[in-house]
C-alpha cells in the first residue's frame, strides 16, 4: 500500500512538473532566435558571410544549442500529452508520431545552426562549403510545420476547448507563407498549454 501511495505521489508530481517543458519549449526557441539575431539570408553573397560568421559564429553557435535544448524540451511536452491522451489511443499515437517528427526538425534545426558557429568561421572550411551549409540551415525543413500542426490539434484533445480553434488556425497558418509568424503564436500556445497542463493536469480534459 505505501509503494502504491509513493508511486501515485510521484505520478501526481510528475504530472505537474513535466508539463511546463510546453513553456521551456518556447522559451529557449525565442532565447535561441534572439541570441542568433538578425541572420542572414540565402541570397547573402559569400563575401558577406564570410564576415558574418568571423563576428557571430559565438551567438550562432549558442543559440542553436538552446533551439537543440528547446527540441528536447518539445518531445517532453509530447509525451506528457501522450500519457494524457492514453485513454484514446488513436489520439495517442497521432500525438506520438507527430511530436516525435516536430522534436526531431526542431533539434535538427538547431544543431545546424550550432555547427554553423562552430565551423563556418574554421580556416580549413571553404567559403563554398561555407556558403552551402547556410543554405541548408536557412532553408528549413517543411515536415516539421505539418508535424507541428498534427500536435498541436491532437493536444488539443488534453487541453480546455477554448484552445481548439486557436489551435487549428495556428496549425494551418504554419503550411502558408504566414508561417514564420504563425510559428511564433504557436511557440505562445505551447506556453500557455505547458502553464496549463501543469496547474490543472487532471481537469483538463473536463475544461
Amino acid at each position: 500500500m505505501a509503494l502504491r501511495t509513493q508511486s501515485a505521489v510521484q505520478h501526481s508530481i510528475a504530472l505537474r512538473v513535466l508539463p511546463i517543458a510546453g513553456l521551456a519549449y518556447a522559451v529557449l526557441t525565442v532565447g535561441g532566435d534572439l541570441v542568433i539575431g538578425q541572420f542572414p539570408d540565402e541570397h547573402t553573397p559569400v563575401a558577406e558571410l564570410s564576415n558574418y560568421y568571423a563576428t557571430h559564429h559565438s551567438q550562432v553557435r549558442f543559440g542553436g544549442l538552446l533551439m537543440v535544448l528547446g527540441g528536447m524540451a518539445l518531445a517532453v511536452f509530447a509525451a506528457v500529452v501522450v500519457v494524457q491522451s492514453r485513454h484514446r489511443p488513436v489520439v495517442a499515437a497521432l500525438v506520438g508520431v507527430a511530436g516525435a517528427m516536430a522534436a526531431v526538425e526542431a533539434v535538427i534545426s538547431g544543431d545546424q545552426y550550432s555547427l554553423l558557429g562552430a565551423t563556418a568561421n574554421l580556416s580549413n572550411v571553404s567559403p563554398d562549403a561555407m556558403q552551402a551549409w547556410h543554405l541548408i540551415g536557412s532553408a528549413g525543413t517543411p515536415p516539421g510545420g505539418l508535424a507541428l500542426l498534427f500536435l498541436t490539434l491532437a493536444a488539443v484533445d488534453v487541453l480546455p476547448r477554448w484552445l481548439t480553434i486557436p489551435a487549428a488556425l495556428i496549425g494551418i497558418a504554419l503550411l502558408t507563407p504566414v508561417g514564420f509568424l504563425a510559428s511564433l503564436v504557436g511557440l505562445l500556445w505551447f506556453a500557455i498549454g505547458g502553464v496549463l497542463l501543469s496547474r490543472k493536469p487532471a481537469q483538463a480534459l473536463s475544461s
